[in-house]
């Protein structure tokens, strides 16, 4: 493996300091995140349900994949459900702000 690539959402997480402890470069892409309200637009994608349960679990009515990875952890949720809240948000979100391209560390 050349490298672990992660979302900057998990910059200083636990996930970040796991991935740290793994044999491999950790590198950054530009990032995944979509408003509630940019989420709302396309509820014909994969139905109403999941940008309800993704306006629900958005923090700060920002839906990033650290959100969808607390809801996962948490339990509280259809782990199949989160998936298609996760297809809404790699479908139509876009990168961090300020995200230029990926920057490999170790």
């Amino acid at each position: 493996m050349e490298a672990l690539v992660l979302d900057p959402a998990y910059r200083g997480s636990d996930v970040e300091a796991a991935a740290r402890s793994l044999p491999c470069p950790v590198a950054w892409h530009g990032g995944f995140r979509i408003s509630v309200e940019g989420l709302r637009r396309h509820a014909g994608y994969r139905g109403q349900e999941y940008v309800d349960l993704g306006a629900a679990i958005a923090v700060g009515r920002i839906l990033d994949p650290r959100a969808i990875g607390d809801a996962a952890r948490a339990g509280r949720h259809d782990p199949q459900a989160l998936k298609k809240v996760w297809h809404c948000l790699a479908r139509f979100g876009s990168p961090r702000p300020g995200a230029i391209r990926p920057a490999r560390s170790r």
